[in-house]
């Protein structure tokens, strides 16, 4: 069980420069915007506040000028861990931890980080 306030994370997010979209997979609507990321779980701003526990099925499109010469899609499983208010009352912060990364996945997600995360 998580500790409220504690960073339980093993994996250290990696912020981006681009926000792409995260969609959906069955209904194909926006569910948010992608803050961060690493292979454990990702950081979704978003005008909904989600209830923790809630699965999503995550569709990332990944666009040919963000981050490789060819367009690639992100598409995995996720749940929701908390949900925030942001600093800017209109929007919420969401933790999501993935479930069953393969390694193609990871893959991807190395990638967008290389090609659009804050160097550290």
């Amino acid at each position: 069980m998580p500790i409220a306030g504690k960073d339980n994370r093993r994996h250290k997010r990696r912020s981006l420069y681009y926000y792409l979209q995260v969609l959906d997979q069955s209904s194909k609507a926006e569910i948010g915007r992608l803050v961060d990321i690493h292979v454990a779980g990702l950081l979704l701003i978003s005008k909904t506040k989600y209830e923790q526990d809630i699965a999503f099925d995550l569709h990332i499109p990944i666009e040919e000028d963000a981050v490789s010469s060819t367009p690639r899609d992100l598409k995995l499983k996720a749940t929701v861990c908390w949900s925030n208010q942001d600093i800017n009352p209109a929007y919420y912060v969401t933790g999501m931890q993935f479930v069953d990364v393969t390694t193609e996945q990871e893959d991807i997600i190395e990638e967008l980080i290389r090609t659009i995360g804050f160097k550290r």
